[in-house]
This record gives structure tokens, C-alpha cells and sequence, in this order.
């Protein structure tokens, strides 16, 4: 078994079994496995700040199915991504919100986005937050160095409350 394959072994025990463990990651596969897991495990919401939805990142076939996954569970569950660094219009043509929109009724509140270009500063570390437990958070953007954990509430809460203050002064985007 490859280092490869026991990295993504150790994320899947962790979130199946909501492990508080700190997973390092740094590379765009990483990241894009991270983020898929956390929709696999997610059993109400995800949360995404990002600068724009990477297609180095986002644009990875397992982490856009597992999204449309989690969005067809069935009622209660939510998909809200606030983004700061691109227009409106690249953000809706990247193909993960493609697969999303394509594959889920946009009349069900299920999936919200925000413009979030008017807040008072950049903010550089982008995060995703599941269920107000699991997290995996940016510590450096350029190099896709990041932290990820599966069951660190109080950590996973205040990257929440920091992503309820930027889309209080963010603007709703209508995707349809």
C-alpha cells in the first residue's frame, strides 16, 4: 500500500468515526479529497469560503458527486459557499457549481452563494465547515496548505461564526 492510499485511509477512519486528529494536507488532491469527504459524512450542511471555487480543485469528479449526493439525501440539507475573489460569472460557469445547479432543483433553499467581495478585507484562509464539527481550513493558499479535523466542535463552530459575519455584509447571488 502507497503513502498515497494510507494518507486517504487515515481521513476516511477519522471522519467515519469523527476522529479529533489534525490532518495536514498540501496538495490540490488533498484538498479535493478532504472536501469530498466532508460531504460524504456531512448529515445537514457545508460551508465553503473561498477566494473562487479552484478548478484545480473543485473541478474533481468524486468531490462534484458527493456534493450532488448530499444535496439529493433529502430535506434539511443546505450547501452555502461564499466567495470573494472572482465575478459572479466565472464563479457560476466553474464546473462544480455546474454539476450542482444541473442536478438540483434550485427552488429548494438547498444551495446558497454569496458575493462576498464587499467585506472590509481579503481574507486570505479559506475554509469549509461541516455540521459545526469538522472543518478543513487554509493556512496557506498558494501552496494548498491547509488543516483539516473530523471532530473538533469548538474550532469547526468558530470558523461558522466567522462565515455568518461575512455573508451578513456579502450580497445573495440568484443562480437561476
Amino acid at each position: 500500500m502507497g503513502k498515497e492510499n494510507e494518507y486517504y485511509d487515515i481521513i476516511e477512519s477519522c471522519a467515519k468515526n469523527r476522529e479529533d486528529f489534525t490532518i495536514q494536507n498540501s496538495a490540490n488532491e488533498h484538498a479535493a479529497y478532504l472536501i469530498k469527504t466532508l460531504f460524504k459524512y456531512a448529515e445537514e450542511e457545508v460551508i465553503i469560503f473561498t477566494g473562487s471555487l479552484h478548478e484545480d480543485v473543485f473541478s474533481n469528479e468524486d468531490l462534484k458527486k458527493e456534493a450532488v449526493e448530499f444535496l439529493k439525501k433529502g430535506t434539511g440539507k443546505r450547501l452555502v459557499i461564499a466567495y470573494q475573489n472572482e465575478a459572479k460569472e466565472k464563479i457560476l460557469q466553474g464546473s462544480f457549481l455546474k454539476a450542482i445547479t444541473s442536478a438540483v432543483d434550485k427552488t429548494t433553499g438547498k444551495l446558497e452563494i454569496w458575493d462576498a467581495q464587499r467585506t472590509n478585507k481579503v481574507i486570505e484562509n479559506h475554509f469549509a465547515v461541516m455540521d459545526s464539527r469538522a472543518f478543513r481550513y487554509e493556512l496557506d493558499g498558494e501552496k494548498r496548505k491547509a488543516v483539516a479535523n473530523f471532530n473538533d466542535e469548538e474550532y469547526a463552530k468558530k470558523l461558522k461564526s466567522v462565515f455568518e459575519k461575512i455573508i451578513k455584509v456579502s450580497d445573495k447571488v440568484n443562480y437561476n
